[in-house]
């Protein structure tokens, strides 16, 4: 025990060290996915006013610090099986809704002959490994998938079981339709799910900052709710004048509510991430059952609009641990003894 808490110790000592760097990269991974979402409803939305024909190609710039521009395709099902007469359908595939083929990324300018990357997330997606893999993964696909798990610390080196790091086994966050991942091989491209991604980035975002910075654990994260007996503004008049936000939740080990100060950040990412609810429910945000089931004793007997739901459903820690590991996937760091941390 005392050696897994000193293993342990170095970890966090090695990723504690670097919070601001990893908030800094994701959020601009949130932002791309902002981005490549509103570029994705305004192919839709041409497709909806009889503006163009599907596929419809279409590309924008991803400027600023990347200095890329990424090309893409829309689909529907109707006219990818018309593209691809030897596209299957699952017989788990339900309704299958409009998807984008990421086609290439290029350089806008550089003077070095640098490879474009696209987004950070384009491996796992093409793998079809945002979902439970142990018995999904197409057998061609299993050996790829294994050196991928490896490479990135999901897995030991003598693991023979594939990791299911991305699967938030909550419906409509991260996972993809396995309408994409069986017929993946059939194109060159990446094929993707936009709006799975677009929810799971939000919501890790937000446990993210507020991980980081209150120190919050997952069972506090997921109390957070759209109330005012949450969420609290405290505005000291100085001087000078202060405005502080609070977080009330209910401390591990602790049946009271308890005062968790918060960064203004944090108050934003809640604000983005209830515009995303609002227009996920095309309304008001609705009451739900506590999610987290170590400790659903506490709040059995009443529902509240909880920030981390969706599609009716709170979510729990496997989800909000999938949303981590998705938008941080690549981020890698030392312990002083040089071992990697993922």
């Amino acid at each position: 025990r005392e050696e897994s808490e000193r293993l342990r110790k170095e970890e966090n000592d090695a990723v504690m060290s670097v919070f601001a760097e990893i908030r800094a990269e994701a959020h601009i991974r949130f932002n791309q996915v902002i981005r490549l979402k509103k570029a994705f409803d305004d192919a839709v939305s041409k497709i909806n006013n009889q503006e163009g024909s599907l596929p419809l190609e279409f590309h924008y710039e991803e400027s600023g610090i990347v200095g890329e521009r990424w090309y893409f395709k829309l689909w529907d099902k109707a006219s990818f099986d018309m593209a691809h007469p030897q596209a299957k359908t699952p017989v788990n595939a339900g309704q299958v809704p409009y998807f984008l083929e990421f086609l290439k990324a290029e350089k806008i300018e550089s003077a070095e002959s640098v490879e474009a990357e696209g987004l950070w997330f384009f491996e796992p997606v093409k793998l079809g490994l945002l979902k439970q893999v142990r018995n999904s993964v197409l057998p061609e696909q299993k050996e790829q998938a294994s050196l991928f798990f490896k490479k990135w610390g999901y897995i030991d080196e003598d693991d023979t079981h594939l990791s299911s790091a991305f699967y938030s086994q909550h419906a409509g966050v991260l996972t993809q339709k396995s309408y994409l991942s069986a017929n993946q091989n059939l194109v060159e491209g990446i094929l993707i799910d936009v709006e799975p991604i677009f929810a799971s980035v939000h919501f890790g975002m937000l446990a993210l900052e507020t991980g980081t910075t209150s120190g919050a654990r997952i069972n506090e994260l997921l109390q957070i709710n759209y109330t005012k007996d949450c969420m609290v503004k405290v505005k000291n008049p100085g001087p000078p004048p202060v405005t502080r936000y609070v977080l009330r939740m209910v401390p591990k080990g602790k049946i009271e509510a308890a005062n968790f100060y918060v960064t203004e950040d944090v108050m934003k990412i809640i604000t983005f991430v209830v515009k995303m609810l609002k227009q996920h429910y095309q309304g008001s945000i609705p009451n739900v059952k506590y999610g987290y089931e170590a400790r659903k004793h506490l709040f059995a007997d009443e529902s509240k609009p909880y920030v981390f739901q969706y599609r009716h459903r709170a979510l729990d820690n496997d989800a909000i641990n999938a949303s981590l590991k998705f938008l941080t996937h690549g981020l890698a760091f030392e312990t002083k003894k040089k071992k990697k941390i993922y």
